[in-house]
């Protein structure tokens, strides 16, 4: 069968091709980096990677605070970059963990409360300079950026459009989008944590902090 998939409205829908030499995969090879390896402990992971189809992973050991066990295994194409040890990897959504984690110490530290009300925590006004009327954001706490049920379209995609209503070039901030996103309409109610929502939760923490990028904002 062939799936063909699009992002955007169906009158400016918008594809990707990819071309081949051929139809012929690869055959993939293993590698193993790092420290001396331990056949019970590397092939569970190599198992797991050929059931799961995964490139590349590392695995850690810690006894204490001493690292005991650094590994690094690639299975795939001979010219796919070799995996190692202090490989960084990019994880979906484990930065709302991250996120939730850094909300939670201003709390105990009693910066920011999680029953501050968003425009509190986070004030924000439309791309115009108006007051939003966005009543999720209105209506919001702190705690609940952390919880399932949120409203929020998500916002990749809309780099084009922010900057068209800021007047101004891309690449655009954070505080932009933030800004354009509460112009939005809102959503049914979803069931899983609002990706958008753990983006507003960063904005929280960078605010909170005095520190303009995330990254630093979280380490301080």
């Amino acid at each position: 069968g062939v799936c063909l998939q699009g992002y955007g409205p169906p009158n400016a829908r918008r594809f990707a091709a990819v071309f081949v030499n051929n139809e012929t995969p690869v055959q993939r090879t293993l590698r193993m980096t790092g420290t001396p390896g331990v056949p019970r402990i590397d092939q569970p992971v190599v198992d797991l990677m050929r059931k799961s189809n995964i490139r590349g992973a590392s695995l850690a050991i810690v006894r204490g605070t001493q690292l005991i066990y650094a590994r690094a295994y690639t299975w795939a194409e001979p010219d796919y970059p070799t995996v190692q040890p202090t490989t960084s990897f990019r994880l979906a959504s484990c930065s709302k963990l991250v996120a939730a984690l850094a909300i939670h110490q201003l709390a105990a530290e009693g910066a920011v409360p999680l029953t501050t009300p968003m425009p509190t925590a986070l004030p924000l006004t439309n791309p115009d300079g108006s007051a939003p009327t966005n009543t999720e954001y209105l209506g919001d706490t702190v705690r609940r950026l952390l919880e399932h049920g949120g409203r929020y379209e998500r916002y990749e995609g809309e780099g084009p459009a922010v900057a068209a209503a800021f007047g101004t070039k891309l690449p655009v901030t954070h505080e932009q989008i933030a800004s354009y996103m509460m112009t939005k309409d809102l959503i049914e109610r979803k069931s899983k944590l609002d990706d958008f929502k753990y983006f507003l939760a960063g904005q929280v923490v960078k605010r909170a902090r005095g520190i303009a990028s995330f990254i630093p904002a979280i380490a301080a």
